[in-house]
Formats: structure tokens, sequence, C-alpha cells
């Protein structure tokens, strides 16, 4: 089989990644990438680039392409569930599959947050306590019992990426201060409850907000064993890297 992988859209750095693996010079390594859009600053670095079609078409267009270039490996990064769903006719292609995970169940655990806190609690890990919100009254509730003692609160959407929805619950901040420094990610609770009234809530985690950097740590695996790991501390607009932490020692447990 000829030496070619394929990586399909991702969430980000699909670019870098690739990049990285053409400046490594490997022999006799063909380099596909696809994305759902039309994004030249992405396929243009590959050997070969294609747009992906709507999922009801992407079985044969996948079919097609791995034939054509006799692709060993398909790398996925975005709407992985849908690939672990069909990972059987996938497979059946010929092709190794890497989505980060074996099965559906294992994607819809680590997207909800509250889920996920308790598998590692019940795994013997540590973990920041999570408390799920579904309603303005459990919120007003858990607000008044101050479930972590005198630490701030944080409180984001149970699912999602990228931080979106977070916010620090803060007793001292303005009613304009979400609106004014909305960077700040900021709210007086009273102004949050208000916003929560006669709307449909999404489920929301509470949690105690833990002052410092924000620590990620990106790791390479291949059936649960770590093969490479590199944490990243972020502070303001900078990232320093580190292999030992215990953000970094969490993660390989």
């Amino acid at each position: 089989m000829k030496n070619c992988i394929w990586f399909m859209g991702g969430l980000s750095s699909q670019r870098d990644i690739l990049l990285a693996i053409k400046e490594a010079k490997i022999d006799d390594l063909t380099v596909l990438a696809s994305h759902p859009q039309n994004r030249p600053e992405i396929l243009s670095v590959a050997d070969y680039s294609f747009v992906e079609p709507e999922e009801s078409a992407l079985l044969e267009f996948m079919a097609n392409i791995i034939e054509r270039y006799e692709v060993g490996t398909v790398h996925v990064g975005r709407n992985c569930s849908w690939f672990e769903q069909h990972r059987p006719e996938i497979e059946e292609m010929g092709v190794r599959l890497v989505t980060g995970a074996r099965d559906v169940a294992t994607f819809a655990l680590a997207d909800d947050k509250v889920k996920f806190a308790t598998f590692m609690e019940q795994s013997g890990l540590p973990v920041v306590p999570s408390l799920q919100i579904n309603t303005v009254d459990e919120l007003k509730a858990a607000i008044a019992d101050k479930p972590f003692g005198d630490v701030p609160m944080c409180i984001k959407p149970v699912t999602g990426i990228y931080g979106q929805g977070f916010w620090r619950l803060d007793p001292n901040a303005t009613m304009m201060k979400a609106l004014a420094d909305p960077d700040s990610r900021r709210i007086n609770p009273n102004l949050y409850l208000q916003a929560m009234q006669g709307t449909e809530i999404k489920p929301q985690v509470l949690m105690p907000y833990l002052a410092g950097p924000e620590c990620s740590v990106d790791m390479l695996l291949e059936h649960g064993e770590v093969i490479a790991a590199i944490g990243r501390k972020k502070e303001g607009a900078l990232q320093h890297m580190e292999i030992e932490s215990p953000a970094f020692n969490l993660a390989q447990a």
C-alpha cells in the first residue's frame, strides 16, 4: 500500500499539522487534506486537496479518494461521532481510521463536562467539583447555598468547546461589566439570573473559579498508551510548553 495519509477537516491547527509533516520530509509520503469549506490556507499545503461534500455523499466521496490515492490512514478532527458511527464501512475501504476514540459513547462522555467529571472521580482521579444546573431556581439556590464554600464560582454550558458561554459569577461586578468589558468574562449573578428568566436554558455546569493560568495537554495515544504528550500553560497572549506539571501528569493518568 502506498504511504499516504489523509487529514480531513479538524477543529484547529490543521494547517500547522500539514506543514509539520511536510517539513519532516518523510520519504514517499503523500499528504492529502480536505475540509468542509474551501480553505486555501489549509488545502494549499497538501500534495492533493479536496472540499468535502455533505454527509449524505461523504462515504462515496471517501471511497473514491481512498481508492484513487491508495490512502493508508484517514485522520479526522471534526464531527468525529459521525465517523465512529461509520467506522465499519470506512475500515472496509482498507484504511486505518483515527478519530481520537474507538466508539461513539466515548465522544458523548467527553462532550458532557458533568458526566466526564463524575467518570474521572469514579476512576480515582482528582477532579474539580461540577454541579449541573438545569433551571433558574436551581442556580438561585446554589448561589445562596455556596456549594464550594467561599471560593468564587463560574458557570458554562455542559457541552461545547472554545470556552463559549463561560462566565465568572462575580457579585462585585457592576450590571454593565459584562457589556462594557465582555473579555473579562465577569458578570453579576443577579444579571445572569435575570437573563435566564423566560429563556429556554441549556444545561449549565457550576464550578468553583480557580484563578491561575489555563493548562492544556495535547496527547498522541495508541489504544490507550501515551506515545507523546506536551503541556501548554497559557498566560495572556503567551503559551509555555511543559513536559512535567500536575496537569501533564493528570492527563497521562
